[in-house]
This record gives structure tokens, sequence and C-alpha cells, in this order.
């Protein structure tokens, strides 16, 4: 179900993964604790969600498997809302590296269970796991689709180290079990290899991120005869990882009960600039005015490791994991960049499950903010609120555009004020769908960078995109509800 993990090159942060108030050495290989010092897991990556566990899959007893050496006190703890309560105690004495598995029935237990080590003498701990010995019927194949665009060097290092998984080890349960599908539209990641578990396919960017991941689906559903894969797993090409994400994941979706198995997985995500800190855990579109389930936790302390149920309309495509069923009758909407996750998601109409454990880390907005980032965030959700049906007349869509119009020209910002008319203007024609796929045209992207043609432009462009949504509210509306329903696989 997972195995307890250790800080590493990807968080090293201790308190996500263990509290302790002795003194301990982890350079041995292990964690070595001196003689009275004591080692506890109650933290975000480490304790076990009983009740997340017991509500969507078949789970009913696990053991507790721990390999240690020396002389201890053993507590397995259940956390409730109203307190906590001991479920085990042992004491325990080896003298060898040695391996000791516990029985715990899940039947009788609800809330967030650990265990805490009290060491007696020198003890020396190498690792545990919540396991089940519970079979399945249920065979998992994970199909990673990853699209990349000039990011070689970060994107080797991810397919490098999901090579050094089990995944890629046929000797175990998981070998063959995960396969890896890259779209390339830099068309320049020069990898010396491919293998029968991962796929490169060059692509032009002319379909931006959206026709990317696009393609990706494409060539998982042709290669389904010798690849059967069961989910979809859209993942950026720059995120951190934990191999151990994966494991979670698979096991989760192996005892995932079959009320549930429709349904998305969203991965959380992380902040690279600060590491113990979850930006997000799952999205709440409201209309363009999103808010993070779970947002800007600090999963060092203690109050963010209760027994959880965070709701969200979708997950971002950092990290996102969708059932075949959705996968290969669904296809993104051509955005280029910027929202295809929001309207994918929210497509399928189905609440996301949010897994302990299973997340990435990622620049935040603020690192990756331009001039055509900022035109799409304005043009998009627009698109997205339509498709959605979120706009009753054309006066739902001026307001609070000319809002952010009037707020960028009061703080002086003409290009901000120029990207927001022409997304507009391009979101109530739709002509940058028909030929370039969701793309801005290069020559207006250029524009923006004109200070004293812009301010001649945009008032004319203001008038005419604010006059044409008023003239053809209904036939805009239309139009995309149309090309929403293209958005099925033929």
């Amino acid at each position: 179900m997972q195995n307890v993990i250790w800080p590493d090159e990807v968080c090293g942060i201790q308190k996500i993964y263990f509290r302790t108030d002795g003194a301990f050495d982890q350079s041995c290989g292990c964690i070595a604790l001196a003689p009275g010092g004591r080692l506890s897991t109650d933290t975000y990556m480490n304790c076990l969600d009983i009740s997340f566990w017991k509500r969507y899959t078949t789970a009913e007893q696990v053991k507790l498997q721990i390999e240690a050496k020396g002389q201890y006190n053993l507590h397995v703890i259940l956390r409730k809302s109203d307190g906590e309560k001991a479920v085990l105690t042992r004491e325990c004495c080896s003298e060898q590296r040695h391996t000791e598995k516990y029985l715990l029935d899940l039947n009788s237990m609800e809330g967030i269970l650990y265990f805490l080590i009290e060491a007696i003498g020198e003890v020396q701990f190498y690792g545990a796991g919540f396991v089940t010995e519970k079979e399945s019927d249920r065979q998992i194949y994970l199909a990673l689709n990853i699209c990349t665009f000039h990011r070689n060097l970060q994107l080797e290092r991810n397919l490098v180290k999901l090579e050094k998984s089990l995944f890629f080890d046929v000797d175990t349960s998981y070998g063959g079990k995960m396969k890896i599908f890259v779209t390339d539209n830099g068309d320049d990641f020069g990898r010396d290899h491919e293998n029968s578990r991962i796929r490169i396919c060059r692509n032009s960017n002319r379909g931006g991120g959206t026709g990317g991941f696009t393609r990706g689906l494409e060539e998982i559903c042709k290669d389904q005869k010798s690849f059967p894969y069961t989910h979809v797993v859209f993942m950026d090409d720059d995120v951190e990882f934990q191999t151990e994400s994966f494991y979670r994941l698979f096991a989760f979706l192996t005892f995932l009960r079959d009320d549930y198995t429709d349904l998305p997985v969203a991965g959380r995500m992380f902040r690279q600039d600060n590491r113990g800190i979850q930006y997000t855990a799952a999205e709440n579109w409201n209309g363009g005015k999103l808010t993070h389930s779970g947002g800007n936790q600090d999963m060092t302390w203690g109050y963010n490791v209760e027994s959880e149920e965070l709701a969200g309309e979708y997950g971002g495509w950092w990290l996102c994991v969708f059932p075949k069923s959705v996968t290969s009758v669904q296809k993104p909407f051509p955005f280029f960049i910027h929202c295809d996750d929001v309207e994918y998601g929210l497509r399928t109409g189905k609440q996301v499950l949010v897994l302990r454990g299973f997340q990435v880390w990622h620049e935040t907005y603020e690192y990756r903010m331009n001039n055509r980032i900022f035109y799409y965030d304005q043009r998009n959700p627009m698109v997205v609120n339509v498709m959605q049906g979120l706009y009753k007349d054309a006066e739902d869509i001026i307001v609070p555009w000319k809002q952010r119009l009037d707020q960028y020209h009061n703080e002086k910002k003409y290009t901000e004020k120029y990207l927001c008319a022409l997304a507009l203007w391009h979101f109530a024609t739709g002509k940058i769908f028909d030929s370039r796929q969701g793309q801005i045209p290069e020559y207006q992207m250029k524009m923006a960078d004109k200070k004293r043609l812009i301010r001649i432009v945009t008032p004319v462009l203001h008038r005419r995109a604010e006059k044409y949504v008023r003239n053809n509210f209904c036939r805009i509306a239309d139009r995309y509800q149309k090309e929403r329903e293209e958005c099925i696989w033929h």
C-alpha cells in the first residue's frame, strides 16, 4: 500500500517524513537512534489515512512491516479528530537486522494510522511499510503521457528515474505495468535510445501543449494491443517527483472499489521554491475564480496530519490520472496551452480523488508568467465558461472584461490592456481555433511590445470586440458548444 520513505534530493525536509525528539543519524544508510530517542511517522508522507483507504478501496486488513535492529518499544497509534489511542504496543529486541510484521484489522478503525519507536538501547531503523495480502483481480497498466518542449535535461532526468523503478524490473509485480509516451513538440530531444517501455513521438508545436498531450493520447490508443493500458497519467516534463508516488498510485488503483473506478486521481503540487508547502491538492473552477483545495498548506506541521477528504472539480496536468473509460472517449479541446486540463476535467463531470503521498514539485505561476501566458490566461477561461454554459448573456462576459481593462488602464499597463482586448476578440470570432489550433498569431504577439502602436490599436480593438460579443452572443455560445461536441474520438 505504501512504503515509509525518507528525506531525499527531491525534498529533504525531515518533518514531512519523521518527527523525532532524540539524536539520530541517517548517514549510515539507516536511521540510528540513541537510547531514549523517539521516532514518529505522524507526518504527511508516512502516515496511513485509514478512513480514505477504507472508503475507496477493498482493503480490510493491513500489516505493518518494520525492519530494524536493537531494543525498542513500538506503538501503533490511531489518530482521530477526538484524540489518539494505541492499537498495538510491543517491546522489540533483535541483535541482527530483522523484519517483523504486525496484523492490523481496519474494520474497527477510522482516522490516521502511524507508528512510534522509542529506543531503549541503540536502534537502527532500516525501513517500514503498510502492506496488504488481499488478492485483487484488477490488473493496472499505467500509460504516462508527457508533452515536452525544449526541456530536455529535466525530461531526461525524469525518464532515468522511472527506468530505475520497479516498473522496469520484469522480476517484480510492477514489471511491465508502465509505459511512457513522450511527445516531443520541440523536435530536439536527442535521447540516445528508446526501449519497449519508452516511446518518443516527434511532433510540431503547432498545437502547443494541448496538441502534444492529444498526440500522446492518440499514440497510447494505437498501442493498446501491445500495452493494454487502464489509466493515463498526464504529467509535465519539468516536474520533480519521488518514485514512491507511483507505487502508491498503483496500489490504490489496484484495490479501488468498483463504484469509483471511473474517477480521476489528482496529483498534489508542492512548491519548488519552498518544498514543505503544498501549493494545491485539487482545483475548483468557480467560473474562473480558481480556488485550491488544500492550498498553500505547510505540510511540516502536525495539524496537516489528519484524515482528510479533499474535494476538487479537476486536477492539473502537472500530474493527473484518468481511467481508460474517459481517455478512450474524450480528447482535449485545442487551447494551445492553459485551461486544457480545466475544460477536460470539468467535461468529465467527475469528482477527483486526492491520494496522500501522490504529488510532484513544480514551479508556481509567478515564475512562468510572460506576455504569452498572460494572453492565454485572459482568453481561455472565457472559452471554458462558455463551454460550461456559465454565461447567460453577453453582459456576463463584457462586465468583468471591462473591469479588467479599466484596471490595466489605471495602472498604465498598456500591454496587458492590449492583450486583454485581443483575447476577447479572438474568443468572440473563434478564428484562431480554425487556423492555428489555439496559438496566438506571432505578429500580434510582437505588437504587444510596440507601446505607441498598441495605445492606438487597443481602443479600436476594444470597441470592435465588445460590439461583436453583444451582437453575436448566441452564435458564439452555439459554436463553442458544437466545438465541444467535436472533442470525441472518432
